[in-house]
């Protein structure tokens, strides 16, 4: 349990550093917390995290950009169902 409360407290940190400096942090961001300091963190709220892939990744630069994909969430991101 020591563990995980400190494995809480650096993610906590690494997050406040990063929105001092930008709006968010993305997985491939260096601070992104580890998939070891996820787990932990998980294990403290008895494993209730739902890891979860937003639904706009396919318009952004890198391995999940696709062009069309991203095209059809754009025309229909007004949609409830889309979201």
């Amino acid at each position: 349990m020591l563990y995980a409360a400190s494995t809480l407290l650096l993610v906590l940190h690494q997050a406040r550093q990063a929105v001092a400096s930008e709006c968010k942090l993305l997985p491939q961001d260096p601070e992104w917390p580890s998939t070891d300091a996820w787990d932990a963190f998980n294990s403290t709220v008895d494993g209730r995290l739902v890891q979860t892939v937003p639904i706009g990744t396919p318009c952004y630069a890198g391995p999940g950009f696709n062009e069309d994909e991203c095209q059809a969430i754009q025309a229909n991101w007004h949609n409830p169902d889309l979201q």
